[in-house]
This record gives structure tokens, sequence and C-alpha cells, in this order.
């Protein structure tokens, strides 16, 4: 319970809604407050509110009344009227003067308040219920007129107190406005932009009035069957090479071989193939991987693997020690087995040629 709370009602704003759209929503009628308790402490907390309407300052009958719960925050409030209970903005057309109850939890209604001449603007949109009437466009003033339009060459700059819209002075457009259409340059002049009257401005292009080589490569230009375009000359020609003169590449060759330079300018075929993911070496028709068709000649260690010793054995092949052999794979021997004689030792440091088993 709020005791002896402190109220300012003050009617802000209200919402019109036109007749037709009473249907489809309610008329709402904003108001503004200020709460507090009896010690002067505003209120920040929900609080229950009956809002009613009367004839009188005091007593009288009750028009209208509602409850909501409003949310302070430091005593200020916003509320609807309307919001809980309909209230059409017909009941304004048949109330001439309201006064406003507002009434918080279990206190006693506050002084009401006067309802001020806004809220009845609300009934204006049934405008005393006047007859149907019109105007003719001629009557109606600060508004532009439909169908109204400037004459050919002209260009619509406003409109007039009348609505009636502002054609340009003097009826047409000038150069000075816009480029006119419909101007060119001559034969070998170049546009190079647009004067006050309008007009292009042109200029001579390679000191005769035509465009020239030294201006532009010129159109229809090809080179020779066989030839690659590698410029374009001072007098705007195409610089041609031939492909096969020498200085260009030639050559020719067949299908999924990979191809090598024979020569500073010439490729030819090399003894690789690539045959979908799979390479051969003197092999045209490799099946494997890398097929291999001649002699394997490893002048240094032969190494495959890559993972540890411990899941998957990384062998090396050599003719040095096994140590050195793990260490140049970044690994460190783990056993070597010699196959140029009969020996049962494991040892890295064993001569002779071996297999080198190494682990990270």
């Amino acid at each position: 319970m709020i005791s002896r709370p402190l109220i300012v009602a003050v009617l802000s704003a209200v919402l019109l809604l036109p007749i037709h759209a009473r249907g489809e929503a309610p008329s709402f009628y904003p108001i503004q407050g200020y709460l507090t308790d009896a010690s002067g402490v505003p209120i920040d907390s929900a609080v229950e509110v009956q809002f009613a309407l009367y004839y009188a300052a005091q007593g009288g009958l009750e028009l209208w009344s509602e409850t909501q719960t409003i949310y302070p925050e430091d005593g200020y409030f916003a509320a609807h009227l309307g919001f809980a209970e309909e209230l059409d903005t017909s009941f304004f057309g048949d109330h001439s003067s309201l006064w406003l109850g507002i009434k918080v939890e279990d206190d006693q209604e506050m002084q009401r308040v006067f309802v001020g001449s806004v809220p009845f603007a609300a009934y204006a949109e049934h405008a005393g219920n006047a007859p149907p009437h019109g105007h003719d466009a001629t009557e109606v003033v600060g508004v532009a007129k439909g169908g109204q339009t400037c004459q050919p060459g002209q260009v619509l700059i406003g409109f007039d107190e009348a609505g009636a819209p502002l054609c340009s002075p003097g009826g047409t457009y000038t150069g000075e406005n816009f480029a006119l259409s419909g101007k060119t340059c001559g034969p070998g002049l170049a546009m190079t932009g647009i004067d006050v009257a309008g007009f292009p401005i042109c200029a001579q292009m390679g000191g005769g009035g035509t465009y020239t080589g030294q201006d532009f490569a010129l159109s229809g230009q090809n080179c020779p069957g066989d030839d690659v375009v590698t410029g374009v000359s001072s007098s705007g020609y195409l610089q041609c090479d031939d492909a096969g003169g020498g200085s260009g590449l030639s050559g020719s060759g067949v299908n999924k071989k990979i191809a090598m330079f024979t020569s500073s300018d010439t490729l030819d075929d090399s003894i690789i193939t690539q045959s979908s993911n799979k390479i051969g070496i003197n092999d045209s028709s490799p099946s494997r991987t890398l097929d291999i068709t001649g002699d394997l000649q490893v002048s240094k260690d032969f190494y495959w693997g890559g993972n540890k010793f411990s899941s998957s054995s990384c062998v090396v092949m050599g003719g040095s020690s096994c140590s050195s052999a793990c260490s140049s794979h970044g690994m460190s021997c783990y056993k070597a087995f010699r196959i140029d004689g009969e020996s049962t030792s494991t040892s890295c440091s064993q001569s002779g040629f071996k297999f080198c088993c190494c682990k990270d």
C-alpha cells in the first residue's frame, strides 16, 4: 500500500485513429505522471492504478474507468487511457467536459485533473457529421495539382502557390544547362569536353585531324598465320613474331608426355609419362604410382617410411655407419643388420653393407 502518494498527471499527447480503423485497433490517449510516497520519495516499483472519467471535479457518476499496472522509474510513469477498456473517439463528442480521477492501489482517489481540449480533437474525425462535399481542382490552394505538365522543351523548376507547375524561363533547354544531344565531333577528331553552350569540345589527334598509330593501336590489324603478337609499334601497327622462326617457341608433343626444352626455344617430349595419378619413367603405360623401366641406381642412402620405429619401421640402406645414416634423416639408429656377410650383431657401429633401422 502507498500512503498518501503525490501525483502529477498531465495529458501530453493524443493518438488519433480514423473512424474506419476503429474496428481494427482501439483509440489510446497517452498521459504522463509522477508518483511519490508520503515522504516525497519517488515510487520505483509496479503499482496498480485506476483511471476514471467524470462530468465534475468532485462527486458525480463515473462515466468510464479502467485499471492498469504501471511501472514507474524514479517516480515517472507513462500510461495510455483506453489500454484496458475501450475508449472510443465518439466518447469525447458525447461529453463536452471531463475530469480525470486517479486512484493508486488502496489509497483514496486523488484530486481530479481537468481534461484539456487536446483529447477532444479526436472527435474531429466525425467532422461534425458534415454532409458529403467536394472541391474543384481550381479551388484547392497549397497542393500541387495532378495532371500538370510543362511544354515540350521546358523543365519543371517548382510549383506556384496555386499548385500549378513553374516551367523554365524562356521555355527551352540550352547548352548552358545540358550537353546538347545529337552533337558530334568531325571525322578524325576526339571529344575532350563540353563548352558552356552545351557543344562538344573537339581536338585534332595525330596532328592532321585524324587518329594515327601515334595515338592508338590501329584496328583491323592481324598477324600472319603462326605468328604471335609481341607489341604495337609507334605507328599503331601490330608487332608480330614468327613462332617457328627461332625467337618464338616451336615443336610438337605427344599426349600425356611431360615436355622438356631440347634447346632454349624448342619443346619436345621427355621420357616421363603421366597417366591419371600414375607416373611412368621410360614407361608409357604405368600401372603403379611409379613405374620405372630400366635400372635403378642409388648413390646415397635409400630411405622410405617416415614414422618412428615403434609404429612402422624406417629403414635406411647405406654403406656408411648406421649412426650417421639415421642422423642424416633426423633419427637415431635403432639396430643394424649386416647383409654382406654372416653376422648376428645388431650393433649400429658395425662395418660393412647393411640395413639401418632408425627411429625418432
